[in-house]
Formats: structure tokens, C-alpha cells, sequence
């Protein structure tokens, strides 16, 4: 399916160094972004040339082809680099790279990263190789999609056979498996001067999660958080925002891809200064609305004006809400029914909608039943981010031809007072 004798190759150009980068022919995200600006996630090759220093020690974990890790390469020429790649197909395509551009300081290493040392099954799809994940439910059968048996090892276990004992810099993409393949690799997330670029998909990390569980992605977040000082949202314009919390990101992902990277560090270097901004807090994309009810002070991110919370072809229905001034009052959210009978497909037989209130999460159900859930705000400012798992078509939904919203939720807020 992944046809190795059916390549091309592109120049990429950036910061004044140049691979030749081969890659499947099949493949067109990546071929169409080299052959269109003869770059790849730009943003990442520009965190790298400025942190990574000459004799650095660096891991790729989810390497691919080998872009970012021939370009870390080319960053540590005094240094080493280590690049994981399970997927036997995608690392005969990063050997080649490694080997025409002559990378003598780049170890590809034929293996994933996780918790323990083994076999998984893995599939991806031939346009777009960059997305070949772990198969949590056993072997896939398909016929258009690469699969296969591979063999993972921990990080920690692999590094110490082969004499390092820091990492430097570390990069992390394995669509879901983050939680996994950082689970071994603890013994270099305790070094306080480990750098780390990860990405953060919340789509991806729901297909490991077990059923009925809400925000599998917090559990991410809550790992780099014990590690790390500092957590920044790396936007695609090259720039760095720092978050304060799991809300704050959810609300920052909204609008784009569902799916960015953040920088982990405990020092921020110099070199980034000119890298970080303020803001926005939300993209520029999504709707956001201020409501004062008598003193208290509510602000929206998502919520269509009539209440509903608005999904699209990559992110899934999510709303922001912060309460500020509420101490003493109580609010409800009010969610309405999801009516079976109006939906646009008759499969399903749920509609989980998930909560968190603060620290707080839970799960509701609104097929065909009205929620609430009751709030007391408190004193400090509270964040509630609410998504729903799945959405619907506004116009069968709700009957106009001219709606062309995806549906997740409705919600209204009422002050009890």
C-alpha cells in the first residue's frame, strides 16, 4: 500500500539550510505543502533554530519522513539526534533522507515509543502518511489504508542501551499515543532543563480513551503541567502564547485545526522573546460575546447567538465560558434535548456532552432529554468548557435550507441570583 519504489523528492528551504526530503508519492499533504512553499510547519523549524544549540542531544519520537528531525540535525552538528519511527514502510523513506543528505549525526531508529516494550498493530493512510496511529483495537483490515505489526520500546530503556542520559530537546507526534510514549520516557520528563515541542490533538487522543470518558486530552495536559514551568500554544504564525490552564488552551484551539503544538520548557531562552505574545485568547474565527447580569459578568467563546455551540470540519462542537463577579449567586446551565427524530442519521443511540466546571467534569447524555447542571461561581473567576462528541447538520435539524451550521449543543444561562 505504501509504495517505497514510488517516491519524490522536494528542497526544503528555511533559516538558511536546505534538505532534499523524498516522500510517497501517494502522500499529499506533505508533497503539495513543499511543492507549494517549499516549507513544513515553519513554526516548528523556527522554535528549533532558535533552541537548539550546536552540541545538543536530540529525540524525535513520531519522526515520519524525517523532516523535523533532519532539520534538528542540521541545528546540533556537534550533537546527536535520535529519531523513532515504528512504521516499517515510512522508515525505509526517513533512512533515505538521513542518508542523501548525509547526516552522519542522525540515528534513525526503527521503533515507536511507549509504556512498555512490544508489538502494535498501526495504520495510516497513503495521502497523508503523517498520520499513521496505533491501532488500540487489534489489527485493521483495509483496502486503502497501510497496516501492519510494529515494534515499540520505552524511551528511557532505549537511550540508556545506547549511553545517553539527557535529552536536550525533544519533539513528540504519534497521534494519541502522547500519554503512552511519554510514560517511557519519565526518567528524562524529570530533567528540569528537557525542552519539548509535543503535539496536542484532541481528537486523537479520544480514540485511546476509554468509553463515556470526557476531555481525554486534560490527562495530557495535566502531565506536561507537573513537568513544566511553562507551556506555551505554538501559533502557526510562528508565534508563542502562554498558557495559564487547561481552559485556556481548549479555548485557543478553537477556530483552527482542533489540533496545534505546544513548547514545554521550565526556562524560557532569550532566544524566544521576540517569539511571544499576549494573545488572542481565541481565535479571531470564533464568535465571542460579554453578557452582564447584574454585576456578574459572563463571557462567551462559540455560543451562536441562539445559544448553540457551533462544530465544523475539524473541530468538534465547543464552547468557553468564564463567570467573574458571581460569589453568592448560582447560575444553571440549561441544555436542551437533542431530538432523535430530527437528526440527520438514525444511528445514534447517545449524545454525550461533557462539562468541566472548573476542575469539575462530568458527562451528560441530551438524546431526546433537557439537562441542567447547577453552578455556584464563588469568588475567583470560573472557566467552564463544555464540547459535545458529535454534531449535526443544522438545516434537517432545523428545517432551513440556508443554515449551513454544525450543530453540538444548546445552551442557555440562567442567574438564580
Amino acid at each position: 500500500m505504501l509504495e517505497t519504489q514510488n517516491l519524490v523528492t522536494h528542497t526544503l528551504n528555511f533559516g538558511g539550510q536546505s534538505l532534499a526530503v523524498s516522500n510517497f508519492a501517494a502522500d499529499r499533504l506533505i508533497n503539495d505543502t513543499l511543492s507549494a512553499h517549499g516549507v513544513w510547519e515553519p513554526w516548528q523549524l523556527e522554535l528549533m533554530s532558535r533552541v537548539i544549540k550546536p552540541d545538543f542531544t536530540c529525540v524525535d519520537i513520531g519522526a515520519n519522513i524525517g523532516i523535523n528531525a533532519m532539520f534538528m540535525a542540521r541545528c546540533c552538528p556537534r550533537g546527536r539526534v535520535f529519531a523513532f519511527e515504528p512504521f516499517d514502510a515510512i522508515y525505509g523513506v526517513l533512512r533515505q533522507n538521513v542518508e542523501q543528505n548525509k547526516l552522519t549525526n542522525l540515528t534513525a531508529i526503527n521503533k515507536g515509543v511507549s509504556d512498555a516494550a512490544g508489538s502494535m498493530h498501526m495504520v495510516t493512510d497513503p495521502a497523508a502518511v503523517g498520520g499513521a496511529h496505533v491501532s488500540e483495537s487489534g489489527p485493521v483490515v483495509s483496502g486503502t489504508h497501510a497496516t501492519g505489526l510494529f515494534h515499540f520500546a520505552r524511551l528511557d530503556a532505549e537511550m540508556r542501551e545506547r549511553g545517553v542520559d539527557r535529552i536536550d530537546f525533544m519533539k513528540v507526534d504519534v497521534e494519541g499515543h502522547e500519554l503512552k510514549a511519554l510514560a517511557g520516557a519519565l526518567e528524562f520528563l524529570r530533567d528540569p532543563n528537557l525542552q519539548m515541542a509535543i503535539e496536542f490533538n484532541p481528537r486523537e487522543l479520544r480514540r485511546p480513551a476509554l468509553p463515556g470518558s470526557g476531555f481525554p486530552d486534560r490527562q495530557l495536559y495535566a502531565l506536561l503541567k507537573s513537568h513544566f514551568r511553562h507551556i506555551f500554544y505554538m501559533g502557526r504564525d510562528s508565534t508563542l502564547l502562554e498558557i495559564g490552564d487547561y481552559h485556556a488552551l481548549r479555548r485557543r484551539l478553537m477556530g483552527g485545526y482542533f489540533v496545534d503544538d505546544l513548547y514545554c520548557t521550565n526556562h524560557v531562552p532569550p532566544e524566544l522573546s521576540s517569539m511571544i505574545v499576549t494573545g488572542p485568547a481565541v481565535s479571531p474565527r470564533i464568535r465571542t460575546t460579554q453578557e452582564d447580569r447584574r454585576g456578574m459578568t459572563l463571557d462567551f467563546a462559540n455560543r451562536d447567538l441562539d445559544g448553540w455551540g457551533l462544530g465544523d470540519t475539524f473541530n468538534a462542537p465547543t464552547m468557553s465560558i468564564r463567570v467573574q463577579g458571581g460569589a453568592g449567586r448560582r447560575v444553571v446551565l440549561k441544555f436542551d434535548p437533542i431530538y432523535k427524530k430530527h437528526l440527520h442519521s438514525p444511528v445514534y443511540t447517545s449524545w454525550p456532552v461533557w462539562v468541566m466546571v472548573g476542575d469539575a467534569g462530568l458527562t451528560l447524555d441530551l438524546l431526546d432529554a433537557a439537562r441542567e447542571v447547577y453552578v455556584d461561581p464563588g469568588n475567583a473567576p470560573l472557566d467552564i468548557t463544555i464540547q459535545s462528541e458529535h454534531q449535526t447538520p443544522a438545516y434537517p435539524y432545523l428545517g432551513n435550507p440556508q443554515d449551513v451550521r454544525h450543530l453540538g449543543f444548546r445552551l442557555d444561562l440562567i442567574d438564580q441570583g
